[in-house]
């Protein structure tokens, strides 16, 4: 990936049946590709100035809605593309702000250690969104749709798809339960990790995780610190007996 899809800016889309790359800075349309910037974050493999580099290309992106999944949108077919490039300029995939693509960023955000940007996306997902608020983008406030309409010279910037089958929703729910709270379940059981943006001062998690049930409480303080039923804990590994009741203490940094 390193080798061959980084393009000095960012990392191309594709690569076409002659071995060209897609998705390059000197592209008419389709640049740049959302999906193919924040995979190699989640991946583990931008690393050091590549992941700077990354969040510099994902400027143009920006939206008050949320980001672009391509920039900029295909105006006609492009045999390279090919059908994302044919449906309506700023819908679906051609360029709208894809819900699901914008839970992959906030991942990475959270893979790369930025719970602020994380959230920023997050709120700008949802349809309450205070720069994009229901009124605006038409989508009742009870499901996260498909995607907004994105070109920002339009009338329609920021309407909602409606649709409501898109992956977003668990992604979203699992992005802040076991990312930002860093709640995370693994097969040694929960395991506490929290990376909290930088106006969250504390928080309440509850949970169950096979037959048991944890009530957490994370309080910002100086030090990480472990405390299980009122006694200390030396381990972010949280325990597990089945059918148990944890009053858990939490104190990050």
């Amino acid at each position: 990936m390193n080798k061959h899809a980084w393009n000095g800016q960012w990392y191309v889309c594709g690569f076409d049946d002659d071995g060209k790359s897609f998705g390059n800075p000197d592209e008419e349309e389709g640049k740049i590709f959302i999906n193919s910037q924040t995979w190699p974050i989640m991946a583990d493999i931008a690393e050091g100035d590549r992941i700077d580099a990354i969040y510099t290309a994902l400027k143009n992106l920006e939206t008050p809605a949320g980001p672009l999944l391509v920039w900029p949108v295909f105006t006609k077919y492009n045999p390279t593309w090919g059908r994302i490039s044919l449906k309506l300029a700023g819908t679906s995939e051609n360029g709208s702000i894809y819900c699901h693509a914008s839970m992959f960023k906030a991942y990475a955000n959270c893979c790369a250690g930025n719970a602020d940007e994380a959230l920023k996306t997050i709120v700008q997902t949802l349809p309450t969104n205070p720069d994009n608020p229901p009124e605006k983008n038409t989508q009742v406030p009870t499901f996260i749709p498909n995607y907004y309409f994105s070109l920002m010279d339009s009338p329609s910037f920021g309407q909602s798809s409606r649709h409501n089958r898109t992956g977003t929703s668990p992604w979203l729910q699992w992005v802040v339960l076991e990312h930002i709270l860093g709640v995370k379940a693994t097969i040694h059981g929960l395991r506490i990790e929290p990376l909290m943006p930088s106006g969250w001062d504390r928080s309440y998690v509850e949970r169950h995780f096979k037959n048991a049930f944890y009530k957490i409480r994370l309080t910002r303080g100086n030090a990480f610190s472990v405390k299980i039923n009122g006694k200390e804990h030396t381990s972010p590994l949280l325990p597990y007996t089945d059918g148990t009741v944890y009053d858990v203490d939490v104190v990050f940094c």
